[in-house]
């Protein structure tokens, strides 16, 4: 079940000027404003992946996340990389398509887990970035064997697919859907 908090409003001005890169100085949005506005993007666009796979010696586990938009909206991408100061843009001409990505487990660490821990999403997504998270922890612990470490998130993974199959995923209990001004 969700709650519902409404945060009061105090200015709603991510322009198209802002999505197209052509941010005048003075309505550059804050640093937070960006961070929940991106948040709610992300919650429409944004992956959360981790993924093994086996090479010819080992297996290996990758994580990223992702937007993936049409190529006209290549500035947004761009406007996002400049923003987090990380990741790559990246464009797919067979698809007219371009990514904002980041794959190193440092930059996910260090920028995209704090963004999600402060402003958290509100759709089903939270469940995504959650199974995320806590996969990329086990990764970085340097307590486990690689043994230990692939079952686990290995479970993570499934648990996940099993969560998200049903009609109804349950939240955490303490999850409220947030609206914010950006």
């Amino acid at each position: 079940m969700f709650t519902l908090s409404v945060l009061p409003l105090i200015r709603v001005n991510l322009s198209s000027d802002f999505l197209r890169g052509e941010i005048p100085p003075s309505a550059d949005p804050t640093d937070e404003e960006f961070k929940q506005w991106f948040v709610g993007f992300t919650d429409a666009e944004g992956c959360f992946y981790v993924g093994i796979s086996q090479s010819e010696t080992k297996k290996v586990i990758k994580f990223n996340f992702s937007i993936k938009l049409h190529i006209a909206d290549l500035k947004v991408l761009e406007t996002i990389k400049s923003r987090l100061n990380c990741g790559t843009v990246q464009i797919y001409n067979t698809e007219d398509a371009a990514s904002f990505r980041v794959g190193g487990v440092n930059q996910l660490q260090s920028t995209i887990l704090p963004i999600f821990d402060s402003f958290p999403l509100n759709g089903v997504k939270h469940l995504n970035y959650l199974a995320f998270k806590e996969a990329l922890l086990i990764y970085l612990d340097s307590s486990l064997d690689k043994s230990e470490m692939l079952e686990k998130i290995t479970f993570i993974k499934s648990k996940l697919k099993a969560d998200l199959d049903t009609d109804e995923p349950e939240m955490p209990k303490e999850h409220s859907i947030r609206i914010t001004p950006y």
